[in-house]
């Protein structure tokens, strides 16, 4: 397998119970969007940033011995998104802090590549998926049209992304890249994919056409209430349109959840906590305590909170 020599560098040597090192694997990196993941696997929306990158190695050492109990890819893909996005949250907030990024983070990025190779190699569909998406490679269509072939859902959601692609390499051609884009999307909205839906509720607030965009959503949210990524897009949906009284009803409930304990609900809360304090939907502007939040929330793994302090400079 390709880079893998790479990858065995985090190997560990203590000798851990194999189910112990699956669920730590599973804990750091079960990825909400594997459409490969079983589902009685669960999953994190937020995995929080790693400050000690000995934490991180053991993480991806936990996935490697687990793959060598298993022999189930999903433990090298798992590995992979452990590494793609340490590697990018360090390299964001490096950035915003004003610094280039350090030199041991494109070895991670290369550990990761090796990650996804070698669950690719084992017939892992979504790390073909995964690698199709690296810059190098987004030029070939036809790679996307090939992994169609074996699962539609990935190579559609593949192209809908390489034509959103095309349409900032060629703008003059965005009416026919964006028809293209939305055809791909539908086809996974279709095919009955949460993060299709998603995707789909997004591009359609885009275009404009919010009631189509709004009742995607709440259908989204009928049918997984738990859905944090649904309901953050709904969240933006009501406080860009005004319907701050909607807004704060939607944040309610997912708050609820987070002084119930859900980690990932505490997440969200915070974010949106900033972002309301920040942009005063809904509240008097505070950028001190906004930035706070904010930070809170992009050490727990929120690319949307280390985004948002990237735009104002603000490390985290």
């Amino acid at each position: 397998m390709r880079y893998l020599w790479l990858f065995a560098l985090f190997a560990g040597h203590a000798a851990f119970a194999a189910d112990d090192d699956a669920r730590r694997c599973d804990a750091a990196g079960a990825d909400a969007f594997d459409p490969l993941r079983p589902a009685d696997v669960p999953f994190r929306y937020y995995h929080p940033f790693y400050a000690d990158v000995a934490a991180m190695k053991a993480d991806v050492a936990a996935c490697q011995r687990a793959f060598a109990a298993s022999k189930d890819p999903r433990y090298f893909y798992q590995a992979g998104m452990i590494l793609s996005d340490a590697t990018s949250a360090q390299d964001l907030r490096y950035i915003a802090a004003g610094e280039a990024p350090a030199v041991a983070d494109g070895g991670m990025a290369m550990l990761s590549l090796g990650a996804y190779q070698a669950a690719a190699d084992a017939g892992y569909a979504t790390a073909r998926y995964r690698l199709l998406l690296l810059p190098q490679i987004t030029e070939n269509k036809q790679a996307f049209d090939d992994l169609r072939k074996d699962m539609p859902l990935l190579g559609d959601f593949g192209l809908a992304q390489w034509y959103e692609h095309q349409e900032r390499l060629a703008p003059e051609r965005k009416a026919e890249w964006r028809a293209l884009r939305k055809q791909h999307l539908q086809a996974v909205a279709e095919a009955g994919s949460a993060h299709g839906k998603l995707a789909l509720a997004r591009l359609l607030m885009e275009e404009g056409e919010m009631a189509q965009a709004h009742s995607l959503l709440q259908a989204l949210i009928a049918a997984d209430a738990q859905n944090l990524l649904a309901q953050d897009t709904l969240a933006l949906f009501y406080f860009n349109t005004g319907d701050t009284a909607a807004g704060e009803a939607l944040l309610a409930g997912v708050q609820q959840r987070a002084e119930a304990g859900d980690a990932d609900a505490q997440v969200f809360t915070d974010y949106w906590r900033g972002l309301r304090l920040l942009n005063g939907w809904g509240v008097e502007t505070d950028e001190t305590a906004a930035t706070a939040l904010l930070q809170a929330a992009a050490r727990s793994g929120h690319r949307g909170a280390q985004l948002t302090l990237l735009a104002k400079k603000q490390p985290w």
